[in-house]
């Protein structure tokens, strides 16, 4: 389900205590002196509602295993790694390596590829492919929301949020486009195998010190 409301801080209780274990995570990793990456203050809600799909969907921690294109280096990975997720994370910049300098501090076993999603060639399927704020940047979006789709198991999920704008027309300078809702929608059909997948809590957050942009999240279930 796409949601692209405008709320404050105080609207996201519900995802309150997965915001505590992103910070205790970022603690962690700054009294060690470990980079991560956390470019803005609204990740943590954007995090938290992939936590929450996630957690909705799966109840057995312990046997899922997450794909992460374009997240290396970020809380979002590290915490669903020390939650006992086993996470692998595929991006073409030097950030995959702040995962191998994370892993010893954390103590988890995140698996770190410099690649990009269309040279990553495996035979393994993931319970859980996430793109959090990629598509925006990637040239070809359908392209690359296929490939990523090809990666998904059985019954899993396939996770994005971008930049949201009602007209789908402003943009960064650094960005390819921002999306709407039809856009978005039009991506969600031409997803064989795929459904629009309905969270019991699924936001976007937006500031006027957030690019004055808001997100959105596109959370697709295949089917078989």
């Amino acid at each position: 389900m796409i949601y692209s409301k405008t709320l404050n801080t105080d609207d996201y209780a519900d995802l309150q205590k997965e915001s505590k274990k992103l910070a205790a995570v970022e603690q962690i990793l700054k009294e060690s002196g470990t980079e991560y990456f956390n470019q803005h203050h609204h990740r943590y809600w954007e995090y938290g509602m992939v936590m929450s799909a996630i957690k909705n969907k799966f109840k057995n921690r312990k046997k899922l295993n997450i794909l992460d294109i374009g997240g290396a280096g970020s809380l979002l990975g590290a915490t669903l790694a020390k939650e006992g997720y086993a996470i692998t994370q595929v991006d073409p910049h030097s950030s995959i390596h702040s995962v191998n300098r994370q892993n010893p501090v954390l103590g988890t076993t995140m698996t770190a590829i410099q690649s990009n999603v269309f040279n990553f060639n495996t035979e393994e399927k993931y319970n859980v492919v996430m793109a959090i704020s990629v598509m925006e940047h990637v040239p070809n979006d359908m392209e690359f929301i296929h490939r990523a789709a090809g990666y998904v198991a059985n019954k899993g999920l396939l996770i994005i949020t971008t930049d949201f704008h009602k007209t789908g027309k402003a943009r960064l300078p650094w960005h390819m486009r921002t999306y709407n809702e039809e856009m978005l929608m039009n991506i969600a059909s031409s997803m064989k195998d795929f459904s629009v997948y309905k969270t019991k809590s699924d936001y976007s957050y937006y500031e006027e010190n957030v690019n004055n942009y808001t997100f959105a999240s596109l959370i697709l279930e295949k089917s078989k």
